[in-house]
């Protein structure tokens, strides 16, 4: 009878305090209250601009075979050195970092991305026709 009391007790008190918050609700509104919902259609794009024309279409090509030969591939070979805490001395490792530059000049100055080359031992650069050359 006592085990049965104790279990009573705690399903009682949540069927008052159940009974309790929806009489509260109730006298508050909120469970009479109506929510509105508002759509919001998004505005119409801007016009967008007119299509290539066939001499604009045909240009691109012509663009880049006139400054293909301006165009280099870079091969870096890079060293680099870390320290692991779980070893006494540092470890090198070498890899090979490659990208692509421009010449820029006629010396044959070539503009690549600096994280291409940044550490590098050697410098190798390949144009359009396969030459490769090696670049300080």
């Amino acid at each position: 009878m006592n085990k049965r009391k104790l279990i009573s007790s705690p399903f009682l008190a949540a069927l008052v305090g159940g009974g309790i918050v929806a009489a509260v609700m109730l006298l508050a509104g909120s469970a009479t209250r109506t929510l509105k919902t508002v759509v919001r259609r998004p505005r119409p794009a801007r016009p967008r601009a007119p299509a290539p024309t066939a001499t604009a279409a045909h240009a691109t090509p012509d663009l880049l075979s006139a400054n293909a030969p301006g165009v280099v591939y870079v091969t870096a070979t890079v060293i680099e050195q870390s320290q692991s805490p779980f070893q006494l001395f540092p470890t090198t490792s070498k890899g090979i970092n490659t990208g692509s530059g421009f010449v820029i000049n006629r010396d044959g100055t070539i503009l690549t991305n600096a994280h291409v080359i940044d550490g590098a031992v050697k410098i190798t650069r390949r144009v359009r026709n396969n030459q490769t050359s090696p670049r300080r």
